[in-house]
């Protein structure tokens, strides 16, 4: 009896981790602002962060590199990115995405600026410009005397 317990659950346990077949689903990652970094060692105090995204307190702009984690795109699919900050009047935070392979060439650059107190910059790539294993920064310099914030960057799935 105890033979036919363990095989029936065997049974249902395989069932239970068989692949259904259906295609494959991943979410949009979402990264804090808070994952930049400093660009230049010298000036890691000039930058802060708050909840609400990464700021410069210095009086003249510095630059900040953020690494936007992602997961492999479909075969086909276009690789998207927005890119989120919000500056004061008359103020703007110049970016560029950059995309490397894992032998660090540099692969493809897009560069745009975030302007405005809700910006909100969609970077698009063509279909097979990021390869499975390449890596994707966003490099940005942000406006002095805190009057320019980096929210974060989403990598669309």
């Amino acid at each position: 009896m105890s033979s036919k317990t363990v095989l029936i659950g065997s049974l249902f346990l395989a069932g239970a981790l068989a692949p259904t077949g259906g295609t494959a689903r991943a979410d949009n990652i979402n990264s804090h602002g808070a994952i930049c970094h400093n660009y230049e060692a010298t000036q890691a105090l000039d930058i802060d962060y708050l909840s609400v995204g990464v700021i410069n307190n210095a009086p003249a702009p510095r630059m900040v590199i953020c690494s936007v984690p992602r997961s492999p795109l479909a075969e086909g699919a276009t690789p998207r990115f927005y890119i989120d900050g919000h500056n004061s009047s008359g103020t703007s935070t110049p970016c560029t995405l950059f995309v490397y392979t894992f032998l660090n060439t540099l692969r493809a650059t897009k560069s745009f600026v975030l302007s405005g107190s809700a910006s909100d910059v969609l970077v698009e790539f063509a279909p097979g410009v990021i390869e499975q294993y390449d890596y994707v920064s966003v490099y940005c310099t942000l406006p002095p005397n805190s009057t320019g914030m980096l929210r974060g960057v989403t990598s669309v799935q």
